[in-house]
């Protein structure tokens, strides 16, 4: 009964932080007080990478700050052998995101001549594939790895404060963070905005998978019309 109530708890939080987060967007704090909010740097490395490399940043810029933020990383070119599959196909199912959300992306356009960059970068638990046309980013896949509610203690401080921080600092990539749909008992799962770094932002949360938390960021206008 512990486990359930405390899952319960969890899901209540999250609803609670998505409101307050909406509460203060929608009204805002002080001048003082929101021009103070913007300078402060986040918390979470994936948060402020994302915040730092947005998209339509140059690949020169990107690779500096994915090796400031202490990421591990790779550079790979579409015509080596397996990038295709390492930038849009394995963890976080960069293309899998794209065609949920009906993006329709240049990556096949110019193959065989022509395809895109990807830098796969690491950092505890989190993988980040950001794909360039061009040398710039054009759009970026991240999967966060906030350990399954099935593996831990549900009242595990450490994962939980985890989980509060990442989901705090999502909201203020977004001026417009929204729930867009949420499970059989009304636990939210997926988030968008159209006000995102460089693009719009949409995270599918999953409490179940070990890389719970997924987040795409592609550029405005390249969705298809009327496709969730």
């Amino acid at each position: 009964m512990k486990r359930k109530d405390s899952n319960f708890a969890w899901h209540v939080l999250l609803i609670a932080l998505l409101a307050a987060s909406s509460f203060v967007l929608a009204y805002g704090p002080e001048p003082a007080e929101a021009r103070k909010l913007q300078r402060a740097e986040a918390n979470h490395p994936v948060i402020r990478l994302i915040e730092q490399t947005p998209v339509g940043t140059s690949e020169k810029r990107l690779l500096r700050m994915v090796k400031k933020a202490g990421f591990s990383f790779q550079r790979v070119v579409w015509k080596d052998k397996g990038a295709m599959a390492r930038g849009l196909v394995g963890n976080p199912h960069h293309l899998k995101m794209l065609n949920e959300r009906g993006v329709n992306h240049p990556f096949f356009d110019g193959l065989p001549d022509k395809g895109p960059t990807f830098v796969v970068a690491s950092y505890a638990g989190s993988r980040a594939v950001y794909a360039l046309m061009d040398a710039k980013v054009w759009s970026l896949g991240y999967g966060v790895n906030l350990q399954a509610q099935r593996d831990l203690d549900y009242d595990d401080p450490e994962r939980v404060g985890h989980i509060r921080l990442i989901f705090s600092e999502l909201a203020r990539l977004c001026a417009d963070l929204r729930v867009e749909e949420a499970d059989s008992y009304g636990n939210p799962r997926v988030f968008a905005c159209t006000k995102g770094p460089g693009g719009p932002l949409y995270a599918r949360y999953d409490a179940t998978q070990l890389d719970s938390l997924s987040i795409l960021v592609h550029p405005i206008g390249a969705r298809t019309p009327n496709v969730n």
